[in-house]
């Protein structure tokens, strides 16, 4: 029996993918580079025919219509289908009766706020029918991503009409609201034309959700409805204007938001969410619930990938390797900091070992247990996410059970004790190194040098390709940043996220050889970026589905 602390992410040994000395020839994730893509057909694949996600639907409506609800996202959040928690993609999919409920009362909600704010019910020319008219075609643009029909602005506007029967010109303004949200042409992507590249406002809407996660704005519409958008010169220059807009760093955040996120949960905030501490050994981090300490960690993480992993001019480099660290009061009181006066703030990291991403106290909460630091967890997500190495859940036979914590000096030798049996040996052997090398952080990011009386070990020999030898978590993060499978893992990772599919081989050889600059050693993350939105697979057709309004 193999006592491993993996929980239900304890590898067995017979799943994983490699061994101690020598990588699989081809797992999962790794780098392909434009020579090698030659030999794969590369394939695009088609765009099945799905819905926004409550978070796309959330920044339209916000932008739109001004809403402070936030109805869809806290309403249909859980209908977004996380189609792989490894992969990290999303595919909003059809509507079912409990979601077609949720999406009516998300609108009712809506469209009541709309009809108190003066901006959309004042009527200055005295017909008040004309001004409906014209407000369902200026915001029915917006929200449906396409100039109206007369036909379906007739069609809306006479639920205005049936509204004013009893009512006034206000509650007609809300109806006229209400019946715009609640239409599939709201909720759906338009279709590409079958065996067709997407071109116009199908090109836009696509455009937006990967860049902004919301709507296009009207000098995009503009774009996509005079035809500039259809050119390489306009495409270029709307891709340029929207990525040094704010709301793409904010896009590529929540992106890294889930790469980062550990098994089972959507995102890294939900996971903090639920982080609670012993509160004997941690008796100042705030437990879950109104005011918790994860949640205030998740927001001094979001401020540091939204500084240094910034679309417009951010580095992969900066991402892993930064001396910067968010720090808001939660962070302050539990690692022991100068005070913070309001907010967040961006400093400079206190310790030598600290670095990147993966030293931000969010990331090593997350990843902590709940009276200790976590190193097979830690492990396990490197592989995974990092590495692109899969790795399985263990066999239903395998005991998961720490031996008790008061028997052994250390984290560490606790982990070893319980990991060194020949049923776990061969995938620990991968994972545990990579946790070790994290062990100068406790359970709530806070820097170490001793656990209890006994000096903190963080050195370990990584299971990369060469193999190398760290000593602590910033040797971890340099020799990750210099792996080139590493970045292509991410690079496989946003691909998915942006396409809302998985990518194989052949997917991802029709986004590789636009991503040479990426791969550079200061190579910008906006070249990513452009490197999906450059490919035949950014532009593959819809798929015909029948949808369920």
């Amino acid at each position: 029996m193999c006592r491993g602390a993996v929980l239900v992410l304890v590898i067995g040994a017979a799943g994983c993918v490699g061994n101690i000395d020598q990588k699989a020839p081809n797992p999962p994730g790794v780098d392909l580079a434009v020579s090698e893509c030659k030999d794969i057909e590369a394939s695009p694949g088609t765009r099945e025919l799905q819905r926004l996600t409550s978070r796309e639907l959330d920044r339209t409506v916000v932008a739109v219509l001004g809403d402070s609800t936030h109805a869809y996202l806290a309403r249909l959040a859980v209908s977004d289908e996380l189609i792989s928690t490894r992969r990290r993609y999303f595919r909003a999919q059809s509507g079912t009766p409990v979601w077609a409920e949720a999406s009516v009362l998300a609108a009712e909600e809506v469209s009541l706020g709309v009809a108190a704010q003066a901006q959309f019910t004042d009527c200055t020319g005295g017909d008040e029918r004309a001004c409906a008219r014209q407000l369902i075609e200026r915001t029915g643009r917006k929200l449906w991503r396409r100039t109206l029909t007369t036909g379906e602005v007739d069609v809306v506007l006479a639920s205005y009409d049936a509204a004013r029967v009893e009512g006034t010109h206000v509650d007609g303004i809300q109806t006229v609201v209400m019946t715009l949200l609640a239409s599939p042409d709201f909720f759906f992507f338009q279709a590409a034309p079958i065996d067709a590249r997407p071109t116009g406002t199908v090109l836009a809407e696509r455009l937006a959700s990967v860049l902004w996660q919301q709507g296009p704005d009207e000098t995009l519409l503009d774009a996509a409805e005079n035809g500039s958008l259809d050119t390489p010169e306009g495409f270029g220059a709307q891709v340029e204007r929207m990525l040094g807009d704010p709301r793409a760093d904010e896009t590529f955040a929540n992106f890294l938001s889930h790469w980062l996120a550990p098994e089972k949960v959507a995102t890294i905030e939900a996971s903090l969410a639920q982080a609670a501490r012993s509160t004997a050994l941690y008796p100042g981090f705030k437990a879950p619930g109104a005011g918790a300490d994860g949640l205030a960690y998740s927001q001094a993480l979001t401020a540091f990938l939204q500084s240094e992993a910034r679309v417009s001019n951010g580095t992969f480099e900066g991402l892993m390797l930064s001396k910067k660290m968010g720090v808001n009061e939660a962070v302050a009181r539990n690692l022991g900091l100068a005070a913070v006066t309001s907010g967040v703030e961006l400093r400079d990291v206190d310790d030598a070992r600290r670095a990147g991403v993966l030293g931000q106290p969010a990331v090593l909460t997350a990843f902590g247990r709940f009276e200790a630091s976590d190193p097979v967890h830690r492990g396990v997500f490197l592989l995974r996410h990092a590495l692109c190495n899969d790795v399985p859940p263990p066999d239903a036979n395998v005991n998961t059970a720490l031996p008790p914590a008061e028997d052994f000096p250390t984290t560490r030798s606790r982990f070893v004790s319980a990991t060194v049996n020949t049923q776990c040996a061969g995938c620990h052997s991968l994972i545990n190194p990579l946790g070790f090398a994290w062990e100068n952080f406790d359970a709530v990011g806070k820097f170490r040098t001793q656990e209890g009386v006994t000096a903190v070990d963080a050195t370990a020999n990584l299971p990369t390709n060469p193999r190398a030898d760290v000593d602590g978590l910033a040797d971890l993060a340099r020799v990750l940043a210099a792996d080139p499978t590493v970045r292509s893992c991410l690079a496989r990772q946003f691909s998915a996220w942006a396409l809302r599919r998985q990518v194989d081989d052949q997917q991802f050889c029709a986004v590789r050889p636009h991503a040479d600059g990426f791969y550079e050693p200061a190579g910008p993350i906006s070249s990513l970026v452009k490197a999906v939105l450059a490919s035949d697979a950014f532009r593959a057709p819809s798929t015909p589905v029948e949808v369920t309004p």
